[in-house]
């Protein structure tokens, strides 16, 4: 079967992934294509492009036929495990594995944020969903929280009350700005200050596992940096992450 497997090529875990399909050699490497490069008329005029943003499509050059997220996966997996894939097509495996994508898929340039104004040829920002949005973000601080009450043996209310207040000053500022999608734009900074949090927060576990203060410093240089990059990545005031680094430099 001739394919081409259009990723994003703004998310580093599509790349990621889809280099792994090449080097496993599901996918040739003129296969795999990324939506800032393609230009192959024959494949972008069988490619629904708004279903795209939100599912991985896989254009079969032989049969016409255009595959979409994990059906497109496992049509790729299909090449060389079969029995595998008709497997997970036949099983309740199949309806785990597509909540499992669109999660995922709905929430990765919050996972992985993209540098704005980066040219696409095709335009592959995924639709905002709050329902999955939400999800996201609530399981994101629901992990958090555990580790802290399982590490200190308690609820950590300044953790809490700093989550808090940064969601309250960001609900205000929408609010100044007039913002028409202010939901969107709520649950999208959530889902970055979660993320924030972790990345940082994973390198000061490992400071205090390992006793190392330089580990601890480091994170919590992390925590701050990357809400400053977040922050300006959405476009909002910079002044929400001095707010932030103050109210997080305070609980310390």
């Amino acid at each position: 079967m001739k394919s081409v497997l259009i990723y994003d090529g703004n998310c580093p875990a599509c790349r990621a992934y889809t280099k792994g399909f090449v080097w496993m050699g599901l996918l040739s490497p003129a296969g795999r294509q990324s939506n800032c490069t393609i230009q192959d008329a024959q494949v972008l005029q069988r490619i629904d492009r708004q279903r795209a943003r939100n599912e991985i499509p896989l254009v079969d050059l032989d049969s016409g036929k255009t595959h979409y997220g994990v059906d497109a996966l496992l049509t790729v997996l299909a090449t060389r495990w079969p029995r595998f894939s008709a497997f997970i097509r036949k099983s309740v495996w199949l309806n785990v594995s597509q909540a499992l994508y669109a999660f995922v898929s709905s929430n990765r340039r919050i996972i992985a944020p993209p540098k704005p104004g980066r040219w696409e040829l095709m335009d592959l920002q995924p639709d905002f969903r709050p329902g999955l949005r939400f999800m996201f973000v609530g399981l994101l601080f629901a992990c958090m929280l555990s580790a802290h009450m399982l590490s200190l043996g308690h609820v950590n209310w300044p953790f809490i009350v700093l989550i808090s207040g940064q969601l309250v000053a960001v609900w205000f500022y929408t609010l100044l700005i007039r913002s028409t999608n202010w939901l969107e734009t709520l649950l999208d900074y959530a889902g970055h200050l979660g993320m924030s949090l972790l990345v940082g927060g994973v390198v000061k576990l490992m400071g205090f596992t390992l006793h190392q203060d330089w580990l601890i410093i480091t994170g919590s240089a992390l925590v701050i940096g990357q809400h400053f990059i977040r922050t300006n990545l959405m476009g909002l005031s910079p002044w929400l992450s001095v707010l932030f680094t103050a109210w997080y430099l305070l609980i310390q």
